[in-house]
């Protein structure tokens, strides 16, 4: 099965023109490593290698991998660039969660300890910081950023917070006005209060249940408040198909140096969650539904780990392992523009039948601004570059 033909139909329909081999060789090696990824039949660069109907080496592969950092450094800036195209100017919602990827090899980079809450037991894994954004009813990754775990005391290992931080000045005039969705992780002073007065960016999180809230005139835990509130009077809504029951106040928390919207949501089976937001003006049932979104990030990190090969790279350098997520990623926006346009054509649509959609190579009409468009232009740039460049000398 060679869905070769789906990933380069989709790349000709935007550029009908033909490739110069510098550029046929980004675009060849690029498609051929998204095919392995999303045939699902190969989990790594050799048994891609091994497939006849791709018909490049090891060698080529791992090489292209492992190498030509400017191809990738303007595919990572073009994948951006077409992420925010849409949301430029507009309110948006902004998602950063972490995932942990086990791995046995303790050569491969950016291995540590790390606790997985799942198993309740310590593990090595790579702990990978995904920021990105919802856009189309989906989840648009902007940045996957690995701890770094090794190094001197100049190059020391950064918290996720850190690299929160890090990656929102790296897209500052991008997010300004946005809204970031955080869990209980990210739902602390540090960050919240550098998102608001650094970047302009809102956030709505959930919150620890050991902070302490002052109500009236007593401070109390945030625990302790959830738990005997009286719910009767809160507002009802129904939000995802489930009633919920809403209450919302302002509130005064220890932590913050500010005041925070302070809504406390229970569901049909009297499970309580605290969120806080820094927009006092949004409503308490605006403030729940923006947080639900977040739940994309997790099926993002699912399909990706499961279906799409983000566990699957076993090479040894840093920039391999980096380079790789970015054909997750190119991967999973092919899959999603696949999907969105099946969805167009039959409401009832599956997973199952976006995969054989691109399985098969059956011809859908591709959006103007699709992922795959994203090589051949980075490929063309690059090129031209390179041949200025001739020119001079």
């Amino acid at each position: 099965m060679n869905i070769l033909t789906s990933i380069e139909r989709f790349l000709n329909h935007h550029f009908p023109f033909f490739f110069d081999n510098i550029e046929e060789f980004y675009h060849r090696n690029t498609s051929a490593i998204v095919q392995g990824i999303l045939s699902q039949e190969h989990s790594s660069i050799s048994s891609i290698s091994k497939d006849k109907l791709i018909g490049l080496s090891h060698s080529t592969l791992t090489r292209f991998v492992n190498g030509h950092n400017e191809f990738w450094d303007a595919l990572r800036n073009r994948i951006n660039a077409n992420i925010f195209k849409d949301v430029r100017n507009k309110p948006f919602l902004l998602v950063v969660d972490y995932t942990q990827i086990p791995r046995r090899g303790k050569h491969i980079p950016f291995v540590t300890k790390a606790y997985d809450h799942c198993s309740g037991i310590f593990q090595n894994a790579q702990v990978v910081l995904t920021v990105g954004i919802i856009k189309d009813n989906a989840f648009s990754p902007i940045d996957m950023l690995f701890s770094n775990v090794k190094g001197g005391v100049e190059n020391q290992q950064m918290t996720k917070n850190d690299q929160l931080i890090a990656c929102m000045k790296k897209h500052g005039k991008e997010i300004k006005g946005a809204t970031l969705l955080g869990d209980s992780w990210f739902t602390h002073s540090y960050v919240v209060e550098a998102a608001v007065k650094w970047f302009e960016v809102n956030f709505i999180g959930r919150i620890k249940s050991s902070f302490k809230v002052k109500i009236d005139s007593s401070v109390m835990s945030v625990g302790e408040y959830q738990k005997h509130l009286d719910m009767t009077q809160a507002q009802e809504a129904e939000i995802n198909d489930e009633k919920m029951c809403v209450h919302e106040r302002i509130s005064c928390f220890q932590a913050f140096r500010f005041f925070l919207k302070h809504v406390v949501c229970e569901n049909e089976s009297g499970e309580r969650i605290t969120l806080v937001s820094t927009d006092v003006n949004l409503s308490g049932i605006e403030i729940v539904k923006n947080y639900l979104e977040r739940w994309k990030i997790e099926s993002f990190f699912k399909m990706a780990k499961q279906e799409l090969g983000l566990k699957d790279c076993k090479l040894l350098s840093d920039e391999a392992q980096e380079h790789w997520m970015l054909l997750v990623i190119l991967a999973y926006m092919i899959f999603k523009d696949h999907e969105m346009l099946l969805k167009e054509k039959s409401k009832n649509a599956t997973k199952k039948d976006t995969f054989e959609i691109i399985h098969y190579s059956k011809c859908l009409k591709p959006r103007l601004f699709s992922a795959r468009n994203i090589v051949r232009n980075v490929s063309r740039n690059i090129f031209r570059n390179l041949h200025a460049q001739r020119e001079e000398l």
